[in-house]
């Protein structure tokens, strides 16, 4: 039997979704601008003007946490993310950085 697709679920469509940096729905590695014990958490939601893009320049991996230490980067990102990760270390403050996603 022939599958038939109708209205919008055509899969061959050329709709789909942005891979422009900041648009809604796209994912960003960034960092807290606050450095804090508190850390971040996942599933909750944090405003782009607390945060930055952040990428790697060192890292270390020794209690099964890896922890990033930027602490600058040139702008920050419009709207309001969801944290997709959880980054927290309680023993020194840290710009804790970890997935998001943009929801507005």
């Amino acid at each position: 039997m022939a599958s038939v697709i109708r209205g919008d679920d055509n899969f061959d469509s050329a709709i789909g979704g942005s891979t422009t940096a900041g648009a809604v729905g796209t994912y960003a590695w960034m960092f807290s601008t606050t450095a804090s014990t508190s850390g971040i958490t996942s599933n909750s939601t944090y405003s782009g003007s607390g945060l930055r893009y952040n990428g790697y320049t060192t890292s270390n991996i020794y209690d099964g946490n890896l922890y990033s230490y930027g602490n600058t980067a040139p702008s920050a990102p419009s709207g309001t993310w969801r944290a997709m990760g959880h980054a927290q270390d309680n023993r020194y403050n840290h710009y804790n950085a970890t997935l998001f996603v943009r929801i507005s």
